[in-house]
């Protein structure tokens, strides 16, 4: 008998084959076979549930019949339950919080956002909101916002590659 991770490996394998093929009639058959048995297994790590998740989004967007998308959309009404299996599980998470991928039901969402954005969202959402400095890189987004807060910025933040708000 084949180990669980191998059918998921052969089954995701083929759903990335099956999921850009149009125009023969047998393929939407396959595509919705083959996301019928992925939604019944388990999976044991993020990164196959990313490629899971990926492929889900890409049927979604250009189903190949409107059962595939059906069923597509279905399963991605699950994946918070997934996700917390994966937690239950204490499986390594931390590629789901790549700005990539971030955003997956059930994790959180990260990014390098403007600053209307973060107002909007600290308006909204106060005490679901963390700033991570140490994940910030892009110094030079910065130049945008500082001006607000040091108005003789205004002039060099739109000049400068480089504005130097550290002093």
């Amino acid at each position: 008998m084949k180990p669980a991770s191998n059918t998921l490996n052969r089954l995701l394998d083929q759903l990335d084959d099956l999921k850009s093929r149009f125009g023969s009639p047998p393929q939407p058959i396959a595509v919705q076979t083959v996301l019928s048995r992925l939604s019944r297994l388990n999976f044991k790590d993020a990164e196959a549930l990313i490629r899971f998740h990926e492929l889900l989004l890409f049927i979604s967007a250009y189903p190949q019949s409107a059962r595939a998308r059906h069923l597509a959309e279905s399963i991605l009404k699950s994946f918070s339950k997934r996700v917390d299996a994966l937690r239950a599980a204490e499986a390594d998470l931390s590629s789901l919080e790549s700005p990539e991928v971030s955003g997956i039901a059930g994790t959180s969402v990260s990014d390098t956002f403007t600053f209307p954005i973060v107002r909007w969202l600290a308006k909204r959402h106060p005490s679901r909101i963390t700033l991570d400095w140490e994940w910030f890189e892009d110094e030079n987004r910065l130049s945008e916002t500082w001006p607000r807060f040091m108005p003789l910025l205004e002039e060099d933040a739109f000049v400068e590659a480089n504005v130097p708000y550290a002093g």
